[in-house]
């Protein structure tokens, strides 16, 4: 009874003020009526001539300090200007936001405690719950002290099973890490070897004299593999990446679409191929070093290079018998029976055959054919290497902005006619 009596007296009251006097709006009217005299002589003006004229007072007992500190110096005292009257009414709307937000969280507060209070004396609570009575049942909000081993009792064979699913799942996680390691193991290892395949590839063609570089734009290493003075269509297209696959194998990548080429001789005469020159083998990725397939797409970029100079040089030696047809260079020598040289610019990773009609009797003069013109192209790669060693003609204005064309297919029909001749005046003496 005594504890039923002691909670049905508990009621949310303000706290108490410090003094018992009562504080009425008309003790404040008295009081400021003895004070300020009667309202009508208080204005807003004289209220501020009032303020004013205490700020002033304050800044001219501070200033007479400032003097004695000073020993005499004086200083012009400026009246500080009042609160403008925007920031007062910022001041004050500030004010009431978190006035307001100090209510809420309050009311809040009573509510939540209220609720609570409301399962076990819904008579008390309710005084406080007039404002959601209506939107919330008494007794929603509950609390309970749990008591964990009188709510679960002690099970030793439960406890034991627990502990073998604990061990169970800790010994699989660890297990699970074991294995984790491992792979990152295997594949550490993995990577140590390709990577170390690589870089021996990488030194092995460094050592050799081939210039490796990192390839502007990527992250790859590139191998310089073309000649010094061929023509700058050919600049960019002799320099190829050097990658590799999953399995480590070191591959040379010359970019897409990319297929090697040849330059081949076949010599006809009346339309029956008499001979022809060999082309070079493909090589296997798998099977040849990384130098071999450098070597590989050097001398296929040399041989496009080749035939674009030939091509060049076909235009203006119509009147010597040279065409170009089916994308090839021919000419005729008519000290040789007849002989026609069609010079073609094959894909090596086509059928190339010639057909089972072909005979293979002047195929050592095709391949003489072959190793002149390559010959000719090096020694004009020579030529204006030496030519940029030279000191510079002077400027002038009527300079010759032509290219000088590549002598190749000129002196290949000199040199073909001149071993006619040679070769109809020994059968002759003969």
């Amino acid at each position: 009874m005594s504890s039923t009596s002691t909670t049905t007296s508990l009621t949310f009251k303000p706290w108490a003020t410090g003094n018992g006097e009562e504080s009425g709006i008309g003790a404040t009217l008295a009081r400021i009526n003895a004070e300020r005299g009667h309202f009508r002589n208080i204005t807003e003006a004289s209220l501020q001539e009032e303020i004013a004229a205490e700020g002033a007072l304050e800044l001219s007992s501070s200033d007479d300090e400032d003097d004695e500190d000073d020993e005499g110096d004086s200083t012009v005292t400026k009246r500080q200007p009042a609160k403008d009257r925007e920031a007062l009414y910022a001041a004050k709307h500030e004010m009431r936001v978190y006035v307001g937000e100090a209510i809420r969280n309050t009311k809040n507060s009573l509510h939540f405690v209220a609720m609570l209070l409301s399962k076990f004396q819904p008579r008390v609570a309710g005084s406080s719950l007039i404002d959601i009575k209506d939107k919330v049942p008494f007794g929603s909000v509950s609390a309970d002290i749990w008591d964990p081993e009188r709510a679960m009792p002690k099970d030793a064979a439960r406890e034991k099973q627990d502990d073998l699913v604990a061990t169970n799942m800790r010994m699989r996680e660890l297990q699970e890490s074991a294995d984790g390691l491992l792979a990152a193991a295997t594949r550490l290892k993995e990577n140590v070897r390709q990577e170390t395949l690589f870089w021996d590839e990488v030194l092995s063609v460094s050592e050799r004299g081939w210039r490796i570089s990192k390839i502007p734009g990527t992250h790859l290493l590139g191998v310089h593999y073309g000649f010094q003075g061929s023509d700058a269509a050919f600049a960019r297209s002799q320099v190829a990446a050097i990658t590799s696959d999953s399995e480590g194998t070191v591959m040379l990548e010359r970019g897409i679409g990319t297929q090697p080429k040849a330059v081949r001789a076949v010599l006809k005469r009346h339309g029956q191929v008499v001979g022809s020159s060999s082309l070079p083998r493909v090589p296997d990725e798998s099977e040849t070093t990384l130098e071999a397939r450098i070597r590989h797409a050097r001398d296929s970029v040399f041989d496009e290079e080749l035939f674009h100079e030939m091509l060049r040089e076909s235009r203006s030696l119509i009147s010597m018998g040279v065409t170009t047809k089916e994308a090839a260079v021919h000419f005729t020598t008519e000290l040789l029976q007849d002989l026609e040289v069609e010079l073609q610019l094959v894909s090596l990773d086509e059928d190339n055959s010639l057909g089972l009609e072909a005979s293979h009797d002047l195929d050592t003069l095709a391949h003489a054919i072959i190793l002149t013109a390559r010959s000719l192209l090096g020694q004009e790669h020579r030529n204006k290497l030496n030519r940029k060693k030279d000191i510079p003609p002077p400027l002038s204005k009527e300079g010759d902005d032509t290219r000088q064309q590549t002598a190749i297919l000129r002196p290949l029909t000199l040199v073909l006619n001149h071993y006619a001749q040679s070769t109809g005046r020994s059968t002759y003496k003969t």
